[in-house]
């Protein structure tokens, strides 16, 4: 699985962007949040993500700056901005810095599928054990409830259009355990 990070200074955004996903599904997993830049380069050193999804504005280091020096530390990274501006300056010091990709808050489970399936060509290939592939189809059967349960809270404290569907998947979800 690939690791992602994510970087964001509202919690409610970071909860949201790891509850929105089935991050598992598309060979990913979060293996660590951070509230600012500087937190991002501690937890960059201890779990060596594939990914970071940055908030560009944030205080005490923002996003350009930090995808500036993950570059530099760790040059096979895949960074993808994801903001709340739609300004060409920001894209702009987005493509200097060697970011993979830029979404839009708010964004769609389609786009923020569409972003990962174009920057896993330039990720690094993830050797695959035997014991992995058995732990994935075991994953695969099982349906964690919390999670399920989490999903749905935040989908309704966000107001995300997509509440309804994620209902329903988790209902589905539900019908199929019993």
């Amino acid at each position: 699985m690939y690791k992602v990070m994510i970087v964001d200074d509202e919690p409610l955004f970071r909860d949201y962007l790891r509850l929105k996903m089935d991050w598992a599904a598309l060979g990913f997993e979060i293996c660590c949040e951070a509230r600012n830049g500087n937190e991002a380069l501690l937890e960059a050193e201890k779990h060596r993500p594939h990914v970071a999804l940055v908030d560009i504005n944030m205080p005490i280091m923002d996003g350009i700056e930090l995808a500036s020096r993950l570059k530099t530390r760790f040059d096979r990274i895949a960074i993808v901005f994801i903001s709340g501006h739609n300004e060409f300056d920001y894209l702009q010091k987005a493509i200097r810095t060697g970011v993979q990709d830029y979404l839009l808050k708010p964004f769609n489970e389609e786009e923020m599928i569409a972003t990962l399936t174009r920057i896993i060509p330039r990720l690094p290939e993830l050797p695959r054990r035997e014991d992995e592939a058995q732990a994935d189809h075991m994953e695969e059967n099982e349906h964690d409830l919390g999670h399920i349960r989490d999903t749905i809270v935040m989908a309704l404290r966000m107001r995300d259009s997509e509440t309804l569907e994620e209902v329903r998947k988790a209902i589905k979800l539900l019908r199929c355990r019993s």
